[in-house]
């Protein structure tokens, strides 16, 4: 195998930064560096793909070199993640070194980002700032598929007390008991006290290691998320099982816990097994069906195992990637990486062996003796390491391989490769710089309004990436605050021009463009004239017009003419008022700040003339403008209701009666029929014997019942109350009730009639007898004789 170790940007001077970390994603790649030598990372650069945004620069468009993301000036950044489509930032805005802010770009489907529902768009490509975590310092960063997490300090003491999930949480990822996703960070409480060393999301799960005994060392280690393939290492594998809160993991070993890798759907820890702090043990479980655990074999591992296959030595690094792990070992002992070695899915050349062959247990990687590996990264189906190439501890080269569809191996093509590639970074390439044009056109001059178009040639940084504008400035005779420039971050771009002096000679201005390279650059500005100007004032119309007059109420119609300020534009409306005698606050202005409308008038004197009323206007130019309202005269007003002479009577059956009753309900001062609010009866043995069938209507019937037989009611009286709170009476007919003749029920007459056929019975059988008797008696007379 030979690896490429001239870089793809050749140039003759070395960089001026360090290369801080390396952080691979689906498909897209991302280092920050060290620009002013201080140890911290105060630049970002990504590249690859950029379907979502995932890169920050504002486009979706994929870029097969690394570009520069944009952050405040003098921002830290603390640490970086990158999700399969997303990317986050933890950075330091206040000098401590301690991240205080996140931000998120990238896909948002599943509210990933954390924003909050407020932010509802499917992507944002550019950083946005999360504003939903609790106070205290950001100490570790995991993005899985689709789904993120962080864990703060919340104590001040620099470690770790607190974990928030968001995102996605159909596989129970987030811990949270549930499978809702969430927009914002939601704090996992199913933990146990104590430190949270280390915290690794992979594709639906998530893992956890924590110091429970306060010694600074990780003795505990939790999971959560989807068991599909054994990846939550608590030995039951049955292609379906999730677990949506923490459960603790048992590792058959001694020693501290170092460090949490997660892949897609496998998962691995290191551990310290003779209590130097450095780790030299690796146990892995989860899926296996290309090797990619590397103990030998191609089966599910539903329990940490521990893996074998490595040489002896302390492990600097171990990462998992979609399919294939790798790890870099010190086997010398002087606490530096001197060995890469790789392993599992190969079928685009990750493992960086010159080969597609994929293998179930670790290869080692020649690199040509460039450097010692100081930083390994495992994307997708790609592979990056950061290289010391001067013997320092310090990443100062990055080679790259594997697949490169979307350009994330930075090679400025896409092309895959099968073994290592110096994509250049160690190398700093002839810097170009900027330069100004000669001169800056101005056009659209229109009355106190110019443009002014300016181009400047921006150069080439040590990447060969453009520079990039921090600042254009226009100065100059009668130029302060009074301009607009449409894209300030531009090389090329308009400045607008207001509030110019009409009818002026401008002849001695300049653009000045402010670079990342910290110089600034000029470009002188064609002189030109304004033109005069002369604003149109608004008027008022002669006469505002009166319609709509009801009684106590009035509607005026006005209108007035805006009038131009000096750029054309019609004033506006800031306020309406009507003044008068007689009027104070009852009117109503439909349209207050339209030249336009209409005002109500109410609770007017009634037949009274109005004469004097004027509509006052005041419009942003600062005057006023009056326009007097023709005189009207209110109408008389209410119309009382009045009751009829006499309610008749009809229907009197027995001690039943019915009356009919009708009043005229009479007009309220709108025109508008009063409206009935209660009917009632009284007079001699009317209690509550009656019932009004209508009682909001002014015409309806009463229905009397349970009266007096043979009785006269002659002093009825119905009252009816209105809306206007007077009552109004009618007197009802005199009337009679019939007499009342209770009919025997059918079970009487049955007994009538048992009765009386009793009483023939028995009539009938006494003259019987007296029959016989009498008959028996000559029959002894006619014996003795």
């Amino acid at each position: 195998m030979s690896i490429n170790d001239e870089p793809r940007f050749p140039s003759s001077e070395p960089i001026q930064a360090r290369v801080i970390d390396l952080n691979l994603g689906g498909n897209s790649s991302a280092i920050t560096l060290d620009t002013t030598d201080d140890g911290m990372a105060d630049t970002l650069y990504m590249w690859g793909n950029n379907e979502f945004g995932q890169l920050g620069l504002g486009d979706k468009i994929n870029y097969n070199t690394p570009q520069e993301v944009t952050f405040s000036a003098g921002t830290t950044i603390v640490d970086f993640e990158q999700g399969s489509k997303f990317s986050g930032a933890a950075v330091d805005t206040t000098g401590d070194s301690n991240a205080d802010t996140l931000y998120m770009w990238g896909a948002n489907e599943s509210g990933q980002l954390g924003l909050g529902a407020s932010y509802q768009d499917d992507f944002y490509n550019t950083p946005q700032e999360v504003t939903f975590l609790p106070e205290g310092t950001i100490i570790d960063l995991a993005f899985g598929s689709v789904s993120s997490g962080v864990t703060i300090d919340t104590t001040g003491d620099g470690m770790a007390d607190t974990l928030y999930t968001w995102g996605d949480n159909l596989k129970g990822a987030l811990g949270l008991g549930n499978s809702v996703n969430y927009d914002t960070p939601q704090e996992v409480t199913a933990l146990p006290e104590g430190e949270l060393t280390d915290f690794e999301m992979g594709f639906h799960h998530s893992g956890t290691i924590i110091d429970t005994t306060g010694d600074g060392k990780a003795d505990s280690l939790y999971t959560w998320g989807s068991d599909y393939y054994g990846q939550l290492g608590n030995g039951s594998a049955d292609g379906g099982s999730i677990v949506d809160i923490p459960e603790e993991i048992t590792i058959d070993s001694t020693g501290d816990f170092i460090n949490l890798t997660f892949g897609v759907y496998n998962s691995a820890i290191t551990l310290d097994t003779t209590e130097d702090g450095k780790a030299d043990s690796i146990f892995v479980w989860g899926n296996n069906d290309l090797g990619q655990l590397g103990l030998d074999n191609n089966f599910i591992t539903d329990s940490p195992t521990e893996l074998t296959t490595l040489p002896a030595g302390t492990i600097i690094d171990f990462e998992m990637g979609s399919h294939h792990s790798g790890a870099t070992i010190d086997t010398t002992g002087d606490g530096k990486a001197d060995s890469t070695y790789m392993w599992g899915s190969n079928d685009l050349g990750q493992l960086g062996l010159g080969n597609d062959t994929s293998y179930d247990t670790p290869q080692e990687i020649d690199m040509n003796g460039v450097g010692t590996p100081a930083g390994l990264q495992l994307g997708n189906f790609y592979t990056g390491l950061m290289i010391d190439t001067t013997g320092d501890g310090n990443a100062n080269a990055l080679y790259m391989w594997g697949a490169n569809e979307s350009g994330q191996l930075g090679l400025g093509d896409e092309i895959d490769y099968d073994t290592p590639q110096n994509i250049g970074v160690d190398l700093e390439t002839p810097q170009t710089s900027p330069s100004a044009h000669d001169t800056a056109i101005v056009n659209n001059i229109d009355t106190t309004l110019a443009t002014i178009n300016y181009s400047f040639s921006a150069g080439n940084d040590e990447f060969g990436v453009p520079y990039e504008v921090t600042e254009i400035t226009l100065s100059g005779t009668g130029i302060t605050d009074n301009y607009a420039v449409e894209s300030p971050s531009a090389a090329t771009g308009k400045i607008i021009l207001q509030d110019l002096d009409p009818a002026t000679n401008y002849n001695d201005l300049i653009v000045q463009a402010t670079f990342s390279d910290g110089n600034t650059y000029n470009q002188d500005v064609n002189e030109f004239t304004t033109i005069a100007l002369t604003p149109i004032n608004p008027v008022p119309n002669d006469t505002a017009t009166v319609s709509d007059i009801i009684d106590t109420e009035a509607t005026i119609n006005y209108s007035f003419s805006s009038g131009s300020d000096v750029f054309g534009d019609p004033y506006e409306v800031t306020e309406i008022t009507l003044s008068g005698t007689g009027i104070t606050n009852n009117y109503t202005v439909t349209s207050p700040t339209e030249p336009t409308g209409t005002i109500t008038l109410q609770n007017l004197d009634a037949e009274t003339n109005y004469n004097d009323l004027i509509v006052l206007m005041t419009f942003t130019d600062g005057n006023t403008y009056e326009q007097s309202v023709d005189p009207f005269v209110t109408l008389s007003t209410i119309t009382s209701p009045n009751p009829d002479n006499t309610a008749s009577v009809s229907n009197i059956i027995d001690t039943e009666a019915t009356i009919n009753y009708s009043f005229s309900p009479g007009n309220d001062e709108f025109g508008a029929p009063y409206e009935i609010i209660e009917i009632t009866l009284s007079g001699t043995g009317i209690t509550n014997n009656y019932t009004v069938e209508s009682p909001s209507a002014v015409t309806g019937t009463i229905t009397l019942q349970d009266l007096e037989p043979e009785t006269n009611y002659d002093d009825l009286i119905i009252q009816a109350s209105f809306t206007d709170g007077n009552t109004y009476e009618q007197g009802v007919d005199s009337f009679t009730t019939q007499e009342l003749i209770i009919p025997a029920s059918p079970n009487t007459v049955k007994w009538i009639i048992i009765s009386v056929a009793l009483i023939i019975l028995i009539v009938f059988l006494i003259i019987l007898m007296l029959f016989l008797k009498k008959i028996i008696k000559n029959n002894k007379k006619e014996k003795i004789n």
